[in-house]
């Protein structure tokens, strides 16, 4: 009885970590997304935007367009990145062993 416990205290572990691995992957696939329209809505907003003498653009805001658009997609690559890190950790952990009684 004690043994079925304990067992069933692993396998709810495991299944809690793997849950939250199945939750960090779709949280990845949906930043992806996310990325993706950004960098079309920014390219499109970039576009729209008339263009202005380059010193003008940095004085206003202090980046060019370009510069700008680099620094958004530092930012969202490394949270992506850190997101796929937390995944292979999660996915390195040893698999549950469930024991049928």
């Amino acid at each position: 009885q004690k043994a079925h416990q304990q067992q069933q205290a692993v396998l709810q572990k495991y299944q809690g970590k793997m849950h939250k691995s199945k939750i960090l992957e779709d949280t990845i696939r949906q930043q992806e997304k996310v990325i993706e329209r950004m960098e079309s809505l920014l390219d499109k907003k970039l576009k729209e935007i008339p263009r202005e003498k380059p010193n003008a653009s940095k004085k206003r805001t202090g980046f060019t367009d370009d510069s700008l658009r680099k620094e958004v997609e530092s930012v969202l690559l490394a949270e992506n990145a850190r997101l796929r890190d937390e995944i292979g950790t999660l996915r390195r952990q040893p698999a549950p062993i469930i024991l049928q009684q």
